[in-house]
C-alpha cells in the first residue's frame, strides 16, 4: 500500500536562486511549492517576504 500526503510548501532561502533549484525538485516529484528568496535575519525581508 502506498500513501501520498498532499499540501503546499513555501521555500524561503537566503537567495531566489537557491530556494527556486529546491522548490523544482518539490514541482519535479508532483509537489506544490513556492521559493522564495529572504534574509530571514532581517526583519524587513521577513515582512516582506510573508507579504507576498
Amino acid at each position: 500500500m502506498s500513501s501520498r500526503c498532499t499540501g503546499r510548501v513555501a521555500v524561503v532561502g537566503l537567495t531566489a536562486e537557491r530556494a527556486g533549484a529546491t522548490g523544482a525538485a518539490i514541482r519535479a516529484k508532483g509537489g506544490q511549492a513556492s521559493a522564495y528568496g529572504c534574509d530571514v535575519t532581517a526583519q524587513d525581508a521577513n515582512e516582506a517576504t510573508v507579504a507576498r
